[in-house]
């Protein structure tokens, strides 16, 4: 089987009715994104699979989106998200332009303040200012741009994903840092792992190690003010945050 290599470009159908996106995004907010598999399907089968599937988040994800905390597991993920300011994700042109390479979480400053440029080939028009359909594109451009992977690798048929959970916004920092607790302490919850930081496929362990591709280390350990906060309150873990489930690795 020859090497897969990830979609350069937002892959979407030419039409797509704004009215019928279910999410609805505003800049500067935080929003708690699942997406889910279809059934009981397991999008993640191995470790590269989880790569692949981070290097789509660092694709179409951090041009229009801060990635504040994520969990990967065998048959969803969750995505902890703060939209871009507009005025940057208009510099995504009409048309939904990308960058000519991967972004990562610490060329974000640049990217920014437009010292990156933004320059790609383009896909479907889009209304300028429409941050609504801007990020529910991006969305969707990482679950085609995965599943295109998963069903050239494994000969999987049929739909990989099902419906997501609608996303939420969380409106108050305590309500962001909670959901940062219950996303990085998921695995746990799911009887995957013993100990939050047995967990590689989160942002956990990167948080702790100083250093990520997709989240910004600062930024979130200033939610919790310090890393020993972060640590300590990691270590509550409320009955009612989550329950058992059954999850294959």
């Amino acid at each position: 089987m020859s090497e897969y290599s990830l979609p350069t470009r937002c892959i979407l159908p030419n039409k797509l009715k704004t009215k019928n996106l279910r999410h609805q995004f505003e800049p500067g907010s935080h929003y708690h994104e699942v997406l889910k598999a279809n059934g009981d399907t397991f999008l993640f089968k191995d470790r590269q699979d989880w790569h692949i599937f981070q290097k789509s988040l660092r694709r179409f994800i951090l041009p229009c989106c801060e990635i504040v905390s994520y969990s990967l597991l065998g048959n969803h993920c969750h995505l902890l998200l703060k939209p871009h300011p507009e005025e940057v994700l208009n510099r995504l042109s009409l048309q939904l332009e990308f960058l000519g390479f991967i972004l990562e979480a610490e060329n974000l400053p640049l990217y920014l303040s437009g010292d990156i440029p933004v320059h790609f080939p383009s896909w479907a028009p889009l209304y300028k200012g429409d941050v609504q359909t801007q990020i529910s594109h991006c969305l969707r451009s990482v679950k085609i741009s995965y599943g295109l992977y998963y069903k050239h690798k494994y000969g999987f048929r049929g739909a990989l994903w099902g419906r997501d959970k609608s996303s939420s916004i969380l409106p108050f920092p305590e309500d962001i840092k909670r959901t940062m607790i219950y996303i990085h302490n998921n695995a746990v919850y799911h009887g995957l792992v013993k100990n939050t930081e047995d967990w590689e496929y989160s942002s956990f362990q990167e948080i702790l190690a100083g250093y990520s591709q997709l989240v910004n280390i600062n930024k979130a350990l200033e939610i919790f003010e310090n890393k020993e906060n972060f640590l300590n309150e990691h270590a509550l873990m409320p009955e009612d945050y989550g329950r058992k489930s059954k999850i294959a690795r």
